[in-house]
């Protein structure tokens, strides 16, 4: 639909007003294109509805995503020694006043060990193809499968 006819429109569903402003000098197009522009500017009840379902449904997600996050940052810092809070990087963190990086707390062997040991054998095998020899640590000991003992 063009302006005109969405003129016509809105003069016909506004009649008076656009008498009154033609009686007044005003040119009639003018209250009509305000009641026009106010009419666009303003979604309708079922629209903005809709946006707070979406905005909802995006922040139940968001949230999920975040916890599911926040657990799996605290298991790999437990397995790791480190502080799940800051990771060390925080003077001001109550829970390890910015020393918590890996290894500052006693890591959980098992954890290290189901997180950690693939990675750690992966790269033990990688090194031996290339005839590198084999990956060493210094803070830990592991036995031929690359678990902490």
């Amino acid at each position: 639909m063009n302006a005109e006819a969405l003129l016509r429109q809105l003069a016909h569903a506004q009649g008076s007003e656009s008498t009154e402003a033609t009686e007044a000098g005003e040119d009639p197009r003018v209250p009509l294109l305000r009641a026009l522009l106010e009419q666009q500017a303003q979604p309708d009840e079922a629209e903005r509805a809709d946006r707070r379902e979406r905005l909802r449904q995006s922040i139940a997600r968001l949230r999920a995503e975040h916890r599911a996050l926040s657990e799996t940052n605290a298991l790999l810092a437990e397995a790791l020694g480190a502080c799940d809070r800051c990771w060390g990087s925080d003077p001001e963190c109550e829970g390890c006043e910015g020393h918590g990086q890996a290894g500052h707390f006693e890591p959980d062997r098992a954890l290290f060990n189901e997180l950690v040991g693939p990675a750690l054998r992966r790269l033990a095998r990688a090194r031996t193809r290339r005839g590198a020899p084999p990956p060493t640590t210094t803070s830990c000991h592991q036995d031929d499968s690359n678990h902490l003992q």
